[in-house]
């Protein structure tokens, strides 16, 4: 799960585990990551809470406050993680993905955290006045100006691309965000992976979360372009049922080489498109150019076209918008 986290985000989650210990608590929660993120203090996320006025012992009193301590007991070793920390780190990967960055760093896990206003950390964040879009542009601030707080230089693995380029690590100025429904997608391909005991995501768990949603640009295009999702969803379950289990999968499944393209060309798609922000329609034109995937095979059986579909996102101006 921590493959590609620097060596900064392992040592919050490390720290992490301390404090949940240290609470005598028997589970790490989003509590327990927010102080492990503030007391690791050297990380961007570490820098940018720093920067808005948020410290230790303010953090812990508020944990404190809305949790408390259990009675003294023996905590030992590595403790599990709740499903709430689980979705953290998710969605730390994906803002990962949004700034083009091969690794995940505190700064992702910041940002993470805020996904949920609901959970303790969410809580604790809202109430000392923070929000995700101000606590972006801080990092982007930090990161803009060439500190090397990017952390790139302590992931335990880069891309082999990056590793030749002399640039490599260095954040991309002008990073795009991922729509919620987009974020919401990249959850759902997980679950959908997981449901078939599939030890990777790959583009066709990917497809088959779009085909899910009733709203959204990609729900847009395919109504423009005569095609149902139950087609779409048809071809996956014959696709699916011909395939065998593999027995428990991980967590977070990995993305597979084909869905991290995927990823990228939904970036270019945004790019090209000269938007701020990577919604649906571009997942679609992104699974129908990865075209060793499964996905693109399926899509082009249902005649759909990449050229078509952009021309069709283009007239479509301002109506191409989701949350």
């Amino acid at each position: 799960m921590f493959e590609r986290f620097t060596d900064r985000a392992r040592k919050v989650m490390a720290l992490a585990n301390q404090e949940a210990q240290r609470f005598n608590h028997e589970y790490i929660g989003t509590e327990h990551m927010l102080l492990g993120l503030v007391k690791e203090g050297s990380g961007v996320g570490a820098t940018v809470l720093k920067r808005l006025g948020v410290d230790l012992p303010a953090v812990r009193v508020e944990v404190e406050r809305l949790v408390g301590s259990r009675p003294s007991m023996i905590t030992m070793g590595k403790l599990p993680q709740t499903p709430e920390a689980k979705r953290v780190i998710e969605e730390a990967i994906i803002e990962a993905r949004g700034f083009d960055h091969d690794y995940v760093g505190t700064e992702h896990l910041l940002l993470g955290l805020l996904h949920d206003p609901e959970t303790v950390a969410g809580r604790i964040l809202r109430a000392m006045g923070l929000t995700a879009d101000e606590v972006r542009e801080e990092v982007l601030s930090l990161l803009g100006v060439g500190h090397e707080t990017a952390e790139s230089s302590g992931a335990s693995t880069v891309a082999a691309g990056r590793a030749r380029d002399p640039g490599a690590g260095a954040c991309n100025p002008n990073p795009l965000r991922f729509t919620n429904t987009s974020r919401r997608l990249m959850a759902i391909a997980n679950v959908k992976a997981q449901g078939l005991r599939h030890h990777e995501v790959g583009t066709e768990h990917l497809l088959l979360a779009l085909a899910g949603q009733d709203a959204g640009v990609f729900a847009a295009l395919l109504r423009a372009a005569g095609v149902a999702p139950m087609d779409i969803v048809d071809a996956l379950d014959k696709l699916f049922g011909a395939a065998k289990a593999q027995g428990e999968p991980p967590p977070i499944p990995p993305l597979t080489a084909n869905a991290k393209q995927v990823i990228e060309f939904s970036i270019e798609e945004a790019r090209l498109a000269d938007s701020r922000y990577v919604h649906t329609g571009h997942l679609l034109l992104a699974l129908l150019r990865e075209e060793a995937g499964t996905a693109s095979q399926v899509l082009s059986n249902l005649r759909l076209e990449v050229e078509t579909l952009r021309e069709t996102l283009t007239a479509m101006g301002d109506a191409a918008r989701e949350a």
